[in-house]
């Protein structure tokens, strides 16, 4: 969590993962503190080197360092 790739927000754990090749996207993590947690890819992170992920409410956001320099992307939803 210290890294910014973990949030709780509530009873609710969001963690964003590296992908397993340098070419796929991020992967967001979430569920409740205790039992599974449902995995999708985060599109337009392919290019990140680095990410971490913030949650408050519905609104989840995930900021993308792209590889090399350049601006910070940020990703959001406000579906949960």
């Amino acid at each position: 969590m210290l890294a910014g790739r973990a949030a709780i927000d509530g009873d609710r754990y969001l963690e964003v993962l590296e992908p397993e090749d340098d070419h796929q996207a991020f992967v967001l993590a979430r569920g409740r503190l205790e039992g599974t947690l449902a995995t999708t890819p985060v599109p337009g992170t392919e290019r990140c080197e680095d990410a971490a992920v913030g949650a408050a409410g519905r609104h989840v956001a995930v900021a993308c360092v792209p590889k090399g320099a350049g601006i910070v992307r940020l990703f959001r939803s406000s579906d949960g």
